[in-house]
């Protein structure tokens, strides 16, 4: 479910009919980060502590501008539902992976995780992220219809 149909179902919804309404509504940036705060408060989980939900939240932010800029970039569905439902296995298996690989603050207990893991991740996502929205603000956006396109 989490890796398989969430992420079609997820992508079609929050970038292939929401994001597409902000963008028109807001422009490039103001649709992507609108619809990626969406996103995450979809994900809002009211039955776990507030903690636990605002680092939900805080994970599923970045995780839905880079769903929302992919889907800009590429101009296609496929490569969000792809990344969306790695980001959703990577979980599982991070949490499958406990007691073999336990990462504070991520699937062990501990405040959170460790610097030397995630500044290189965050460096990796944030050259990734700069260079998908370059060639997203590249694409040319379909204007409103005009008396010709009814013909």
């Amino acid at each position: 479910m989490a890796v398989g149909i969430a992420p079609v179902v997820e992508e079609w919804l929050y970038r292939g009919v929401v994001q597409q309404g902000l963008i028109a509504a807001l422009g490039r940036g103001g649709g992507v980060l609108l619809t990626a705060l969406l996103f995450g408060l979809g994900h809002w989980q009211p039955s776990v502590a507030t903690g636990a939900a605002l680092a939900a939240l805080a994970a599923n932010l970045p995780l839905g501008v880079a769903l929302g800029v992919l889907r800009l970039a590429t101009g296609s569905l496929l490569a969000p539902i792809l990344l969306h439902a790695l980001y959703n296995a990577a979980a599982l298996a991070f949490l499958g992976l406990s007691d073999a690989l336990p990462v504070p603050g991520l699937n062990a207990p501990g405040e959170h995780v460790p610097a030397p893991l995630w500044l290189p991740c965050a460096a990796i996502a944030g050259l990734a992220l700069s260079s998908l929205w370059r060639r997203a603000r590249a694409v040319e956006l379909p204007g409103p219809p005009t008396e010709d396109d009814s013909a």
